[in-house]
């Protein structure tokens, strides 16, 4: 992963410039640290309740948030549901 790229203003009178790149070597690091349930697993009825009741105070923001920001607090409600 390369987590910035910079440009080097010593250039000795070259009309190109030296592009300076630092390199992370390790592994990334993960985005989730959780095991899914098997479906079966999962307690359909009470699911579908946590889901309703964090979505439903959501209603109002519909019209005032954008696109992106609405469907964040969509997915982690749902993500946060399962989980819960």
């Amino acid at each position: 992963m390369i987590p910035s790229t910079s440009t080097s203003s010593n250039n000795h009178g070259s009309d190109h410039q030296k592009l300076i790149t630092f390199i992370n070597t390790g592994p990334p690091q993960p985005v989730f640290h959780i095991v899914a349930p098997k479906a079966a697993d999962i307690n359909q009825t009470r699911l579908k309740k946590e889901v309703t009741a964090r979505i439903s105070p959501m209603s109002p923001l519909l019209n005032q948030l954008l696109l992106d920001k609405m469907d964040k607090k969509l997915t982690n409600s749902i993500f946060d549901a399962w989980q819960g």
